[in-house]
């Protein structure tokens, strides 16, 4: 399904995925938090409003930049000016400052149909102001604007940005949603990137409304992750 596979980009995108699958990969000195560490701040099942279920989620450890970071799936939610000056994962930001990078990420739904929720957690020694505000920066980019994506069924979504106000996550934090109209539907991505020293969190939510029902988050629902979330990251 297009929602799902654009989702898993973002995720792509915001929290690397290159490495040991077991989280055994090397760390650098330095203040990277280790994957154990960063999966105790990632929501669990029981910290989700009722009615969700658990996906797969990974614990990553990276010293290698990514190989497949998926750059021609995130042009399908940022603009393509914003993509462009984006590397292709927050892994080659790390690699930048020749840091270890470490992450842990997981999912949860309501339905097959939605809503869905993801979060990752991201540490790369010393790398942690360079990735926020690289992101921020390609999202303020696409502000005021339209952009087309067309998929291989011929299906063409309009994308469009717009700031949103959430709950405060982690020392700053910025939120924006993403809004995709097609004939399916439409799709909307909100995304909350909070930072709390060299560690990022980011919870995306992805919405449909469609001719088959409107699969959505409430604002209550969705209070209550993020504080629980910004609870969360404050006790590492």
């Amino acid at each position: 399904m297009k929602t799902i596979a654009v989702a898993a980009a973002v995720s792509m995108l915001l929290f690397g995925g290159c490495g040991s699958k077991d989280g055994s990969g090397s760390q650098s000195s330095g203040s990277t938090v280790s994957p154990a560490k960063l999966s105790s701040a990632l929501l669990t099942i029981s910290d989700m409003p009722t009615g969700w279920t658990e996906g797969t989620g990974e614990t990553t450890t990276s010293t290698e930049s990514s190989s497949d970071g998926g750059s021609n799936s995130f042009n399908d939610v940022l603009c393509p000016e914003s993509a462009a000056a984006l590397p292709d994962s927050f892994t080659d930001l790390g690699e930048a400052d020749s840091s270890a990078t470490s992450s842990a990420w997981v999912e949860f739904s309501k339905s097959s149909m939605g809503p869905f929720l993801m979060q990752g957690a991201v540490s790369g020694s010393g790398s942690a102001d360079k990735r926020f505000d690289t992101i921020k920066s390609a999202l303020e980019g696409c502000k005021g604007k339209t952009w087309d994506d067309t998929d291989k069924e011929g299906v063409k979504t309009t994308y469009s940005l717009a700031p949103v106000s959430a709950p405060k996550l982690g020392d700053r934090s910025f939120a924006y949603r993403i809004t995709g109209d097609a004939s399916m539907g439409e799709l909307t991505f909100d995304l909350i990137m909070g930072q709390k020293g060299d560690v990022l969190i980011t919870l995306i939510s992805v919405s449909l409304i469609s001719p088959f029902g409107r699969e959505s988050i409430s604002a209550d629902e969705m209070k209550q992750i993020v504080d629980t979330a910004n609870r969360k990251l404050a006790e590492l």
